[in-house]
């Protein structure tokens, strides 16, 4: 399981769930091994929580980069590993 934060400073929620997350969702979508994708929106900020299948290499996947499908005002996706280390890799 992997999370990944977006932020985009001065963005209502209805704009960060339209110009983020429902892309970003799209291209989440894509990566082999999904099982499903939850996303907490607020505004100016999106947390996403994708899960994978039991055995899926999700490192691999969590590498995987959904950038280029943000607004140029968002903040870089952050990618929180879920092995409870508490490191945000940029």
């Amino acid at each position: 399981m992997i999370d990944v934060t977006v932020t985009y400073p001065g963005a209502s929620a209805r704009e960060v769930e339209e110009r983020v997350t429902r892309p970003m969702e799209k291209l989440l979508w894509e990566i082999k091994g999904v099982e499903y994708i939850y996303s907490i929106v607020k505004p100016g900020f999106n947390l996403t929580i994708v899960r994978f299948y039991v055995g899926e290499a999700w490192r691999r996947a969590s590498s995987s980069s959904t950038t280029s499908s943000c607004p140029t005002t968002t903040g870089s996706p952050g990618r929180i590993p879920a092995d409870g280390q508490g490191q945000v890799h940029r």
